[in-house]
């Protein structure tokens, strides 16, 4: 495999890309000068290998270039000798959100021409200066965590990993080996419209800017993994699911962690449980955690109930009106309340369990019968044919690197899919 140079080689931005027993690669290219580097510096790296590059541009038809720009990236790989494929953005677009529905298209696009060639590995060639503007926007939106930028590599759906080799590359370094080598680019004109926050911070950030940028996104990455790592395994030694739906905390446990391990840990679950995509806010956790030390209490936040007794803390789904919404398989899947995906004969209706469901099975002597009842009725009841499997509703879409650890954990304890291994070494 390429990863296996001499010890003495040149260094190259692929040194920590494992790409195992893949047969296939998918190198992302707009046919600016990042993605265009990468593609060249990309095939030279797979010199004489076996593993086949494919090249594979998105069209979202924002455009009138957009076409040609593609056609343009296209012939250019005939000429390196990379096959290429273009896929298509089609279907109406949203009025808002434009920028955010492209870049999901884009991510679900390129994964499904990934699978179409037979892998889980896509290359794109966001650079250093990216990493720097995207700090610099989320500093300024007072987004803490969100300043290590974007993480070297991101799994998409727990099924294509998307990783980033040039992080630590210059864009100007990129443009000048395009030009040693006789190179033209296109430039995409949202690039430089002041319309667009990242554009204008684009102007803005001096070199001094950006060294510091970068390092703080170090710093904070480096901050980012080790606090996940630890709330990973104050899940892992403080939680468990004594009946389905519910989530025993030990309290002991809980209280005696640091504050930022324990209020991570119970972000993570309470998201998990409520079925929610995004996190609580630290400070409203935070005080839930003092609360729940204090004395004997019950909460619902975040979509779950969480009730403290004695030295347990449950959390289970909360039931508000009529319950989680029943949901109908179409194409034969679906998601329940952003907990399960769902399998069976499409137009299958599954709804909730419902409160006078009677526990499964036996319920331990320390779990109050009235909680494990309460659990269950928010959990899906499946007719003949149909299957539930549990996913992770903070990872189910986008799952950072930073936050593999504690994804596993998570998933030994609801019982869902282990994230697939990471590509990087």
């Amino acid at each position: 495999m390429p990863g296996d140079r001499p010890a003495n080689s040149a260094k190259t931005p692929f040194d920590e890309l494992e790409p195992g027993s893949r047969s296939a690669i998918v190198a992302a290219v707009s046919g600016g000068s990042d993605s265009l580097a990468l593609l060249v510096l990309l095939n030279d790296w797979l010199a004489g290998d076996p593993v086949d590059l494919l090249a594979v541009t998105v069209d979202h038809g924002l455009r009138p270039e957009s076409a040609a720009e593609a056609e343009a990236v296209a012939r250019f790989c005939a000429r390196l000798g990379i096959r290429h494929r273009t896929m298509r953005w089609t279907g109406a677009k949203p009025a808002t959100g434009i920028a955010e529905a492209a870049r999901l298209a884009r991510y679900r696009l390129l994964a499904e021409a990934a699978e179409m060639a037979g892998t889980d590995l896509v290359l794109t060639g966001h650079t250093a200066d990216d990493l720097a503007e995207t700090v610099a926007m989320r500093a300024a939106r007072g987004d803490g965590a969100g300043t290590a930028g974007m993480a070297p590599a991101t799994l998409y759906e727990n099924r294509v990993w998307f990783v980033r080799p040039l992080l630590g590359t210059r864009r100007v370094a990129l443009q000048s080996l395009l030009r040693e080598r006789g190179i033209d680019w296109v430039s995409d004109p949202t690039n430089e419209d002041p319309r667009f926050e990242r554009a204008r911070l684009r102007k803005q950030i001096t070199a001094d800017d950006h060294d510091r940028l970068i390092e703080q996104a170090r710093g904070a990455a480096l901050r980012r993994t080790e606090l996940v790592i630890a709330a990973a395994r104050l899940i892992e030694t403080a939680a468990d699911m004594p009946s389905p739906g519910l989530i025993r905390l030990d309290r002991g446990r809980l209280n005696d962690a640091p504050l930022a391990e324990a209020v991570h840990a119970l972000r993570l679950l309470l998201a998990t449980v409520g079925g929610r995509e995004y996190l609580l806010d630290p400070a409203r956790t935070a005080a839930l955690l003092t609360a729940l030390t204090a004395s004997r209490q019950r909460r619902a936040i975040a979509g779950t109930n969480v009730e403290a007794r004695g030295e347990t803390v449950f959390l289970w789904r909360e039931w508000r009106g009529d319950g989680p919404r029943p949901v109908e398989i179409n194409q034969g899947n679906g998601i329940f309340d952003g907990r399960f995906r769902l399998s069976g004969p499409p137009g299958t209706r599954v709804a909730p369990r419902g409160k006078n469901t009677d526990p499964v099975g036996p319920v331990p002597r320390d779990v109050p019968p009235a909680i494990a009842r309460a659990a269950l009725a928010c959990e899906p009841l499946l007719p003949t044919g149909t299957r539930a499997e549990r996913i992770l509703p903070p990872y189910r879409l986008l799952l950072p690197s930073f936050d593999l650890r504690a994804a596993g954990a998570l998933a030994r304890l609801f019982g869902a899919a282990p994230p697939a291994d990471s590509p990087l070494c």
